[in-house]
C-alpha cells in the first residue's frame, strides 16, 4: 500500500493536506489498483457525518482488505500513512481498522541486524535505498513531488504510484529470503493471523519483528 498527497509548494500556507491517492499492489494478481480519493471521496468532514453511496462503496471494498488478519499490508512508512488517511476521511469507518501491518523498512532493519550486517540504517532510510540493495534497481522520484491534485493524472504519475505501491511486497520477500524465512497461514483456523518465521517453532524473528 501507498498514498500520495498534495505536496507544500502546491497549497496556501496551513491549507489541509488529505490523502489523495492510494495505491494497492496485490501481489498474488500482480496488479495495482489506483483509488482515486479526490474523485471519490469527500475529505475532513465530521466523523458523524454519514457516507453518501459511493463512499459506502469504496469502504465495503477496503474493509475486507484491511481489516482481514489473513491478508499482510505492507509498505513504506506505511503506519504513517494509514493514520493519514483516517485523518483525512475520519467518517470513513474503513480506515479505522487495520490489521496485520508490516511496515518494510521496519522489517528490513530487523532482518539486517539478524544477519549482522553493516549500515543497517543508510540501506533502510529510504524505499530507493532499499530497492537497490535487494533488487538491484534503481527509483526514480523525479514525480514525487508533482500536482497530484490536477485531473487528469499523467502516464507518468500513474506509472510512479503504482511502482511505488508495487515494489514493497517484492522487498518483503527479498528480505525474508535472505533469512530463509517464510509467511506461514494456517488454512484451518478462521481468523488465525500469518506468521513469519524460518522454521517451526521459530520466536526469535518473530520478537525481533
Amino acid at each position: 500500500i501507498d498514498c500520495e498527497w498534495q505536496p507544500r509548494q502546491f497549497l496556501q500556507m496551513g491549507e489541509p493536506q488529505p490523502i489523495l491517492l492510494m495505491q494497492i499492489s496485490l501481489e498474488q494478481l500482480q496488479k495495482v489498483y489506483i483509488f482515486d480519493f479526490q474523485s471519490l471521496l469527500r475529505p475532513l468532514l465530521p466523523q458523524e457525518e454519514t457516507m453518501n453511496a459511493m463512499e459506502t462503496m469504496v469502504s465495503d471494498i477496503l474493509s475486507d482488505v484491511f481489516t482481514s488478519t489473513r491478508v499482510i499490508k505492507t509498505g513504506y512508512q506505511l503506519p504513517s500513512d494509514l493514520r493519514r488517511v483516517a485523518a483525512s476521511y475520519p467518517h470513513m469507518p474503513c480506515f479505522k481498522v487495520i490489521n496485520s501491518v508490516v511496515e518494510v523498512s521496519t522489517l528490513i532493519k530487523r532482518i539486517l541486524h539478524i544477519t549482522k550486517q553493516k549500515k543497517s540504517r543508510s540501506i533502510t532510510m529510504s524505499l530507493a535505498r532499499m530497492t537497490s540493495h535487494y533488487l538491484g534497481k534503481t527509483v526514480d522520484k523525479e514525480h514525487q513531488a508533482s500536482d497530484w491534485a490536477k485531473r487528469p493524472l499523467s502516464s507518468q504519475q500513474l506509472d510512479y504510484a503504482a511502482l511505488d505501491a508495487a515494489i514493497s511486497p517484492q522487498l518483503t520477500a527479498k528480505a525474508l529470503e535472505s533469512v530463509d524465512a517464510r509467511i506461514v497461514i494456517q488454512n484451518n483456523v478462521i481468523g488465525d493471523p500469518p506468521r513469519i518465521q524460518r522454521w517451526d517453532g521459530d520466536e526469535g524473528l518473530k520478537k525481533e519483528i
